[in-house]
């Protein structure tokens, strides 16, 4: 299983953490509502590997590391951290 991959879709939310991470949605349509595990994944940009922060609506593609996030809440895959950004 590789560990980096490249995620295409619309970007349906950003969040800038108290961290430091941004965190942007990415989904395969601009409509879709929340975090639905199907449609969506999470990706993460860190302090170290900074990027330029998309608009929502806009489709992106992210490239970087995959990982589960298994913490209370969340058991999604995610992109973390992302690397490139292709707008």
């Amino acid at each position: 299983m590789a560990t980096h991959a490249a995620v295409g879709g619309f970007v349906t939310q950003v969040t800038k953490r108290d961290d430091g991470d941004t965190d942007i949605r990415i989904c395969e349509n601009p409509r879709v509502d929340g975090m639905d595990r199907a449609r969506c994944i999470m990706s993460k940009c860190i302090p170290k590997i900074p990027c330029e922060v998309p608009q929502v609506g806009k489709p992106i593609t992210v490239k970087g590391i995959t990982r589960y996030d298994a913490k209370v809440g969340a058991h999604w895959w995610e992109i973390n951290p992302v690397e490139q950004i292709e707008k």
